[in-house]
């Protein structure tokens, strides 16, 4: 969502659940926010930088149900909480009908907290991914 030719957009969005099937709690949404900025740099009119950052938080019957299974099979397993990640991307227009966009996210406590099944008793470590995304336009 641009602002106009210039300037700063801010694309909000926002998610939920309903608690029952879900594992990421209702009312307290995955929550995400974004903001952008066309023509960041000069003579670069046309590119977009962004930034966004974005929370979902395990819901109070999957956080019970890890409680549960730790407590009645006798085993070290951590108990889920919230994700969160941060987001940087660049889009650049190479011409007028190819924009090559790099990418990278980085996630805190990738799935709540999830057990890591080569090391029990332990989390899933943090995670970056890069990625990269070519788009053109005939």
């Amino acid at each position: 969502m641009a602002a106009g030719p210039q300037g700063p957009a801010r694309p909000r969005r926002l998610s939920a659940g309903d608690g029952r099937s879900a594992r990421y709690e209702p009312g307290q949404p995955g929550s995400q926010c974004r903001a952008q900025s066309q023509s960041a740099f000069a003579g670069r009119d046309a590119d977009i930088f962004g930034i966004g950052y974005g929370v979902a938080r395990i819901s109070d019957r999957a956080i019970a149900l890890d409680a549960d299974t730790a407590q009645f099979t006798g085993t070290d397993l951590p108990i889920r909480s919230a994700e969160h990640y941060i987001e940087i991307s660049y889009q650049a227009q190479l011409t007028g009908w190819w924009h090559l966009q790099p990418d990278f996210q980085y996630f805190i406590n990738p799935g709540g907290g999830l057990p890591n099944p080569n090391a029990p008793g332990q989390r899933i470590k943090n995670a970056a991914v890069l990625g990269l995304r070519s788009t053109i336009a005939f």
